[in-house]
């Protein structure tokens, strides 16, 4: 439904659909309850921050303990070259790269004296909302398992505030009174250095015009050069679940769209010469109403591929 991923789901002609690549970018807080410690003291919170591009993932971690405060920042890239980061005033070389669904690092460093290896893995739940990261320890003393849990902090309230009395009509990128719906009216236009594309060649700029009135919403786009050539098209589509079915450059596409809280989720079926491709996607507004995220999971008969779209609200 989303056009992008109509795009980049036709582009790929399905082959490249093996190379998954999720999106773990986000505020993370530790699930205490649920992760497994194993032998060593669990902390009494942690949170990490984590920004993620096609070529390094950044994890700033803020954890308080019993020993006081342990804040530290590390860097992986995905490529499999070495990083150095430091813990407590000690280096520490890490590879990080990409295995199937799950981000794996391995990190050696120097603690009283004695050599460890840390092996991890991050996977993201398939709803995107937690993040299990599974860690051994080898040492000269032996070796340890650590299971940890956390859950996306979706950050601030749910629903806003109330609109003040004799409201005018809510700008675009914000919600109406009693309801944490977002309005995405408005002309955006995609920034590549924040977008992900994953395996699939970025068009040479790309602009959305969106016109949602109630459970309305019309989105014309206009993608120009890359592999793909000058494109546009318009898909028209309900909010309220209801499914919906149309066709695009000439290709069959049906699905609904239905809220979550501020978040709009998407679920289509794109079929291309008979072949089924289904399509999860997330809308969501910055904050200030500034940004548009449209973050999706494409699955086919060859695979699975993430790929998120950023677009700039334009001033009118």
């Amino acid at each position: 439904m989303n056009r992008s991923l109509f795009l980049a789901a036709t582009f790929a002609a399905v082959s490249l659909f093996g190379q998954s690549k999720p999106d773990l970018s986000g505020t993370w807080k530790l699930n205490l309850q649920k992760s497994d410690f194993g032998p060593l003291p669990p902390p009494e919170s942690r949170t990490d921050v984590i920004v993620q591009t096609a070529s390094r993932i950044e994890d700033k971690v803020t954890q308080k303990a019993a020993n006081g405060p342990r804040d530290m920042t590390m860097v992986y890239s995905t490529d499999g070259s070495e990083t150095t980061n430091k813990f407590l005033g000690q280096d520490v070389k890490s590879t990080g790269k990409w295995e199937g669904d799950g981000f794996t690092i391995q990190s050696k460093l120097t603690y009283q004296e004695q050599e460890v290896t840390i092996d991890a893995k991050w996977t993201a739940g398939a709803d995107g909302k937690s993040l299990t990261e599974q860690v051994h320890f080898t040492s000269p003393q032996g070796e340890a398992d650590q299971t940890l849990m956390f859950d996306r902090d979706a950050g601030g309230p749910e629903t806003p505030a109330p609109a003040p009395a004799a409201p005018a009509t809510p700008a675009a990128g914000t919600a109406s009174a009693g309801t944490a719906h977002p309005n995405f009216s408005g002309t955006w236009k995609l920034n590549m250095s924040k977008s992900d594309f994953g395996p699939i060649p970025p068009p040479d700029s790309r602009t959305d015009k969106i016109e949602h009135q109630g459970d309305a919403l019309k989105d014309s786009f206009e993608s120009k050069g890359g592999p793909q050539g000058d494109l546009s098209g318009e898909l028209s589509f309900t909010t309220d679940g209801k499914p919906f079915a149309g066709t695009i450059a000439g290709s069959d596409i049906k699905g609904n769209a239905k809220w979550d809280g501020a978040v709009l989720l998407v679920d289509d079926v794109l079929t291309i010469q008979g072949t089924d491709i289904n399509i999860k996607s997330r809308w969501e507004i910055s904050a200030d109403g500034k940004l548009l995220t449209q973050a999706a999971h494409l699955n086919g008969p060859a695979g699975d591929l993430d790929m998120k779209y950023v677009f700039d609200k334009q001033t009118e």
